[in-house]
Parts: structure tokens; C-alpha cells; sequence
């Protein structure tokens, strides 16, 4: 439709890995001091807004900055989704969940692998299909967000006590007491210091802490003006160019500290190792139609693959938990497991 061969595909392909891959450490952050639930509906509409944006693109330059916003939006879903799934979920069960989330998005896959191919080079109103199959995408996922964001309840606010959003509202109320602490915190100068104590980490509040010296100080301040009758001074907010530098020393920082963990540096390696046939499988189909299959074939066994990846993935996830308890049986002071409740500061 384009003009462009397999590898200008492969240009577009890497530059929205590569946006996914750079956001993903400062996105990761975001969800450890945000609402996660907000961060996966934001990521979700953005991924759909790149989307149906691709439906419209009439150039490579256009896709490749489109597959870059899409990749962007990758990065904010994808680590919060996977936190929230820890958190919501028990230690002893979270293979399975993982899996189960593995589950649908195969079954995503192998709806959209077929009817995207299916209808790519057929018209639809006049319309190129494979235009069509990326409206419907946009649509879906901008569907997702919207639920993500009235519906879904970041697992950080029922610790806070409150409850579903069936319970009148309370999840709402434990984000606007979160909010509130968050905005106290930003308020005073004093306290833009990296930590996390046990509470504050579990809640997600940890980047930003009171330092313990200027906590002090100001208490003092208080204490004088309250006790000579004058009503205390408004809290002078932190430029935000401070704000930002100490965020991002603190995103370093939790990042060095999960790299020195022996086995995620061997979950990180074996990943950049194992990843690349997988990118490389995303071809696939456009092989098949290369060697004569016809686009309804093509669809099909790519569809017939993705539902492998779904099973394989539901099957792996409890294989994983099995092999965790038998582990933990044989080892049992090899490591302590945290419930589902605080993964976020276990993790």
C-alpha cells in the first residue's frame, strides 16, 4: 500500500521497540508512585490514539513516528499491568495469573492474526482493510482504557482501606488519600530525599520522603510560629526542574538495586538472548504469503501459532507455581515470599 518492502517494515518494527525499551524504566517508576490502574488506562489510550493514527499514515516517515507514540504507550501498560497482577494475586498463585493473562492476549492474538490478514488486502466502504483491522484495534484498546479507568482498582488501595468500587466508592476515596499524601510531600522543600520505609513503600509513596533533619526543622518552625499566636506560613512548593532531577536519581537508584539481584540479571540476559527469534517470528506471516499462501492461510497458521503461545503460557504459569512449591518444600530458608498484598515492595 506503501511502497515498502520487508525491511522498511523492520525500521518500523525496531523504532517502536526501541521507544517501548527507553520508556519502560521511567514508566515502571510511575507506577511505584501513581495510581497503577491510571497508568495502564493512560498507556491504553495512547497506544489506541498511535493506533488509529497508523490507520491514517500515508508515508513510512508517518508510521515510524506512530510505531514510536505506540511503543510509548507499551511502556506505560505493560510493567504497571504486571504489578498490579502481583499485588492483586497470592504468592503461591501467581504463575497461573500471569499465565492467565498470557492466555488472553494469545487469544487476542490469534483473533487478530487471522482477521487482520484475513482482510488486509480486501476493501471495505472503499477502504484498505488492513486500515480498517488498526481502527478496530484503536477501538478495542481505547474500550480497555476506558474500563481500566472507571472500573479497575489499584490493588495499593485496598491496603488503604477502600475496598472495591462496588463499595460506595471507596477505592475513589483511598486514591484521593494517597493524592493528598503525595501532594503534601511535594509541597515541602525539605523532603526530596530517596527512601521508602515499610508503609510508604507498600502504598507506592516511596520516591519522595521526608529527610529526617528537615522534618525536624520545620517541626521547630511550627512549634515557634504556632506558640507566638501567628497562623503558620503556606508550604513553599519545590521548583519542579528539583522535582524532576531527584525523581529521576531516585528511578536510578531502585533501578541499581534490582539489577545487583543475581537472578534478575539472569532473567534480563536470557531475555535480550531469548526475545530475538520471537521479534523475528512477527514476520511470519508476511513469509507465508511470500511463498504463495494465500492470505486466508497465512492467517490461519498464524492464528494456529498464537493460540500455541496462548495454552503454552496458561500451561507454563502453572508449572511455575508447582515448581515454586516444590522449591520452597526442599528450600525452605532459601527465600522468603511475600503475599500478594506487599509484592510491590517484595518485588
Amino acid at each position: 500500500s506503501l511502497g515498502v518492502g520487508p525491511a522498511e517494515l523492520g525500521a518500523v518494527a525496531l523504532c517502536r521497540a526501541l521507544a517501548q525499551a527507553a520508556a519502560s524504566p521511567l514508566a515502571g517508576a510511575l507506577g511505584d508512585s501513581l495510581d497503577r490502574t491510571r497508568v495502564v488506562s493512560v498507556g491504553c489510550l495512547l497506544w489506541a490514539l498511535a493506533t488509529l493514527l497508523l490507520a491514517t499514515a500515508t508515508s513510512l516517515g508517518q508510521m515510524v513516528l506512530l510505531a514510536a507514540l505506540n511503543g510509548l504507550g507499551l511502556s506505560l501498560a505493560l510493567p504497571a499491568l504486571q504489578s498490579v497482577v502481583a499485588d492483586a494475586v497470592p504468592a503461591g498463585s501467581r504463575g497461573s495469573a500471569f499465565g492467565a493473562v498470557g492466555l488472553a492476549a494469545g487469544v487476542g492474538g490469534m483473533l487478530a492474526a487471522f482477521s487482520a490478514t484475513a482482510a488486509a488486502r480486501r476493501r471495505f466502504f472503499g477502504v484498505e482493510g488492513w486500515r480498517v483491522a488498526f481502527v478496530a484495534v484503536a477501538l478495542v484498546s481505547a474500550l480497555v482504557g476506558a474500563l481500566s479507568w472507571f472500573l479497575a482498582v489499584d490493588p495499593r488501595d485496598r491496603s488503604l482501606g477502600g475496598g472495591g468500587r462496588g463499595g460506595g466508592g471507596g477505592g475513589g476515596a483511598a486514591r484521593r488519600r494517597r493524592r493528598d499524601k503525595q501532594q503534601e510531600k511535594l509541597s515541602d522543600p525539605g523532603e526530596l530525599r530517596g527512601g521508602g520505609g515499610g508503609g510508604g513503600a507498600e502504598e507506592g509513596e516511596g520516591l519522595l520522603m521526608l529527610s529526617s533533619t528537615s522534618s525536624t526543622a520545620a517541626a521547630a518552625a511550627a512549634t515557634r510560629t504556632l506558640a507566638a499566636g501567628a497562623s503558620p506560613p503556606p508550604p513553599t512548593p519545590a521548583p519542579f526542574s528539583q522535582v524532576l532531577r531527584r525523581y529521576l536519581q531516585d528511578t536510578l537508584a531502585a533501578l541499581h538495586a534490582v539489577a545487583r539481584i543475581p537472578s534478575f540479571r539472569v532473567v534480563v540476559a536470557q531475555g535480550v538472548m531469548g526475545s530475538m527469534p520471537w521479534n523475528a517470528m512477527l514476520f511470519a506471516t508476511l513469509w507465508l504469503q511470500l511463498l504463495g499462501f494465500t492470505d486466508v492461510a497465512a492467517g490461519a497458521l498464524a492464528a494456529l501459532f498464537a493460540a500455541s503461545c496462548a495454552f503454552g503460557s496458561l500451561l507454563g504459569g502453572s508449572l511455575g507455581d508447582a515448581a515454586a512449591r516444590e522449591t520452597a518444600a526442599r528450600r525452605p530458608n532459601c527465600s522468603s515470599v511475600g503475599s500478594g498484598s506487599s509484592g510491590s515492595s517484595s518485588v
